[in-house]
């Protein structure tokens, strides 16, 4: 009788467990990020495209967050996702303090500036994230144009935080953003920009590290 309880409550134990673990599943959020790409070598011209994220992760590093928004927990080069790199955490942070816990927008940039880039006849130094920039984000098409060699990268727009990750302060990440997509390497001006993507979306989760354990439908 005593080993038949003691196997019940074994049994009980694991069931706990598994459900408390799924409860606190790795990448887990909610969001979206919807709008409009195209991408004429694969014939792709969608005007109502969405990613359909279902994979939300952070790493921190040395004052830095990298912010993954994903469609399935496979690696990047087999998804389709958009990375936000936070620079400067303490400062995005300060920011919202500031605004007594309200939403602040931060600008995304390049330098030099596409406009400027056309002006100098598409000569020099490629246009790239301004290095004093407190962001900078890319999307990545691999699911949706496999075997693609195309890394967009944001030329402009705004991301908008309303939580950020601190260290044993914060592990909520939310905002939402409104950016436009180029690959400089493609681009040859107002009438030929090449694979172009203009998304809008939200963000809401908390901070885990690394690539999640599972894909998350």
């Amino acid at each position: 009788m005593t080993c038949r309880y003691e196997q019940l409550l074994t049994i009980v134990g694991g069931v706990l467990i598994t459900v408390f673990l799924s409860c606190c599943t790795v990448g887990a959020g909610e969001g979206y990020a919807r709008g409009e790409v195209s991408i004429p070598d694969y014939g792709l011209n969608n005007e109502n495209f969405d990613m359909g994220i279902d994979t939300f992760m952070a790493d921190y590093d040395d004052n830095q967050v990298r912010i993954t928004l994903q469609k399935g927990g496979d690696r990047k080069v087999f998804s389709d996702g958009i990375l936000i790199l936070v620079r400067d955490v303490e400062l995005v942070s300060e920011k919202i303090m500031e605004a007594d816990g309200g939403a602040v927008s931060f600008d995304v940039k390049l330098r030099p500036s596409y406009a400027e880039y056309l002006d100098s006849g598409l000569v020099g130094e490629k246009p790239a994230p301004a290095p004093e920039n407190p962001l900078a984000s890319y999307l990545y098409l691999n699911r949706t144009c496999p075997h693609n060699r195309y890394g967009l990268t944001a030329a402009e727009g705004t991301v908008e935080f309303s939580s950020i990750f601190m260290p044993d302060t914060e592990d909520r990440i939310a905002g939402e953003f409104d950016m436009l997509f180029l690959d400089p390497r493609e681009w040859q001006g107002d009438d030929d920009p090449g694979p172009t993507a203009h998304l809008e979306g939200r963000f809401d989760f908390k901070y885990s590290r690394g690539q999640p354990a599972q894909p998350f439908p």
